[in-house]
């Protein structure tokens, strides 16, 4: 790969950075051994408190990369630093602890050379926890075809950010990624890159892979409330009554999901007072028999309710564990990329 001033640029690859010096190695390797020459690669270090280390690891790839760095924005602002200083047409987005599969870009953005009228374009990802391949993202979340804004509002179709390509003018006329939000950032992006007339397209082939390591978004509360607060703002777009109508739907499921969380959370400190209130509150948008269930054992009988919710959730960590150790045998080599 040519060096970063003189290669010629069609795609540029921006890869935030942040307490990541222990994977961004691989990350970039994936990056820089993809079948498509014609990319420049931004790491965008957000005032990573481990920059000393960050920098020694990037250190043998500065000639094949440019490097920023600034006071910590958060994800949002890392990429939108990366998006403004992107000399390509095209933006494609690299989590530091995930990686690509060789031939994404050239696939990726062989499909928005050959439709001028896509704006975005993603792919399907390898989840891993732990090192270990758990299942594919769209066995999580089955994607509906076509791509519309409601697809994406009602989260039938769900764009994991390591594997979109999107074209950087869509990203800037969409007005880039709000900084308010340090989770959800990307689902309201997406949004609005539709709202913005903007096609949005993808494939089902597993391209990345993307490895938990207990970042940002394995924050169950944080993403329900921040999921909420996007859908809040959603609602202030210029939309149809439906679309305003269904946007609202999908907020109040949202802060039902929320109060549910904090229903389990309460139920594993042992504060059943607290379970009840918000099991209740919850049961006002998502009512099933499971939760009128719960409700009636908090109220008739909640020391019970709650020894056996922590039995259960003890229960469920021992299956996970015994899962992962059954897929740890897993072949890596199936999944096309170098390093784990």
């Amino acid at each position: 790969m040519p060096t970063a001033e003189l290669q010629p640029v069609l795609a540029s690859v921006v890869i935030p950075a942040y307490n990541c010096s222990d994977c961004i190695v691989e990350a970039l390797n994936s990056a820089l051994e993809q079948t498509f020459s014609e990319f420049e690669v931004i790491v965008v270090n957000d005032g990573s408190p481990d920059t000393p280390q960050l920098e020694q690891a990037l250190e043998p790839y500065r000639e094949r990369i440019r490097y920023i760095k600034q006071e910590n924005q958060g994800p949002s602002g890392a990429r939108n630093t990366g998006i403004l200083a992107a000399r390509g047409k095209y933006v494609a987005f690299l989590d530091s602890d995930d990686l690509w599969r060789p031939g994404h870009l050239a696939r990726q953005i062989a499909l928005l050379e050959a439709n001028s009228c896509l704006g975005l374009v993603y792919a399907d990802a390898m989840l891993t926890v732990n090192g270990v391949p758990v299942r594919t993202y769209f066995e999580d979340c089955p994607q509906s075809h076509p791509v519309t804004f409601e697809s994406l509002v009602k989260e039938e179709c769900s764009v994991i950010t390591s594997a979109t390509v999107a074209r950087r003018d869509a990203l800037v006329q969409a007005g880039l990624f709000d900084g308010q939000f340090r989770r959800c950032e990307d689902f309201d992006l997406w949004t609005r890159i539709v709202h913005c007339g903007f096609q949005v397209d993808y494939v089902r082939e597993v391209q990345i892979v993307h490895r938990s390591r207990n970042g940002l978004s394995s924050d169950a509360e944080s993403m329900k409330r921040s999921l909420a607060a996007v859908y809040k703002k959603m609602s202030q777009l210029p939309v149809s009554e439906i679309q305003k109508d269904l946007i609202l739907a999908r907020q109040a499921r949202a802060e039902a999901e929320l109060q549910l969380e904090l229903c389990r959370k309460s139920l594993l400190a042992g504060d059943h007072v607290q379970a009840r209130a918000t099991a209740e509150a919850a049961l006002r948008v998502l009512d099933n028999w499971r939760l009128r269930l719960a409700v009636v054992a908090l109220r008739v009988a909640p020391l019970p309710f709650a020894a056996g919710y922590r039995a259960y959730a003890r229960i469920l960590a021992r299956r996970r564990r015994a899962r992962l150790e059954r897929l740890r045998k897993f072949e890596w080599q199936q999944l096309g990329v170098h390093g784990k």
